[in-house]
C-alpha cells in the first residue's frame, strides 16, 4: 500500500523504508573454465545458496529454481551460481 507521499506502508498503517520485493531471473551461461570465474553452489541442493537481508530473489534462467534470496544486488557482483536443480551455470549482473 503506497501512503500520499509516495512512500510504502507496512500492516500498520505507517510508512517503511523497506524497498519492494523483486524477482531476478538469471542469465544461462556455459560452465566457466576452470579458475576463471568463481562459482556459487549451495552446500545442500534444498537450499538456496546464499541469504542475505536484501530486497531480491535471484533465480535460474533455465528452469526458475531459486537461487538466492533476500539479497542486495550489490552483493553478488560478478558470481555465478550453481543450479542444483537443473545444472545450469547462471551470471549475476557485472
Amino acid at each position: 500500500m503506497a501512503s500520499a507521499s509516495g512512500g510504502i506502508l507496512n500492516k500498520k498503517g505507517k510508512k517503511s523504508d523497506r524497498p519492494k520485493p523483486r524477482t531476478i531471473r538469471m542469465m544461462v551461461i556455459p560452465e566457466p573454465a576452470s579458475n576463471t570465474r568463481f562459482v556459487l553452489r549451495s552446500a545442500n541442493p534444498e537450499l538456496v545458496a546464499i541469504r542475505g537481508q536484501g530486497n531480491v530473489r535471484m533465480i535460474c534462467g533455465n528452469c526458475g529454481h531459486p537461487l538466492a534470496e533476500k539479497v542486495k544486488v550489490v552483493q553478488l557482483q560478478s558470481v555465478v551460481l550453481y543450479c542444483h536443480n537443473c545444472g545450469a551455470y547462471n551470471e549475476t549482473l557485472a
